[in-house]
């Protein structure tokens, strides 16, 4: 797959930014915790946070290449189990939404 495109929203560049949200078995919890420390592949917006303390947590990454984002996510597989969305601005996502609803 091809590196991802940079997005102009009004003359910017824009770095995609998605949420994720991720769990893993306890029996994996070293190998998650070893590979976490080796390196990033994604820019971290807001570091990891376990949920409750449970064996789940999210993180916000932020990258402009989709290559990146597939390192990241075969890197970390198969022991955090992931699901991950864009997070868009809701200005701009607000302002298109009126122009395909007139």
């Amino acid at each position: 797959m091809g590196s991802y495109t940079n997005t102009k929203i009004e003359g910017r560049d824009l770095e995609v930014r998605f949420i994720s949200f991720w769990e893993w078995d306890p029996k994996d919890t070293r190998a998650v915790i070893e590979k976490s420390m080796k390196k990033s592949h994604v820019k971290v917006i807001l570091e990891p946070h376990i949920i409750g303390g449970q064996h789940k947590g999210i993180t916000v990454y932020e990258t402009d290449s989709m290559d990146e984002l597939i390192d990241f996510i075969t890197y970390y597989s198969p022991e955090l189990k992931m699901k991950i969305y864009p997070l868009t601005p809701t200005a701009d996502t607000s302002k298109k939404w009126l122009e395909h609803h007139k």
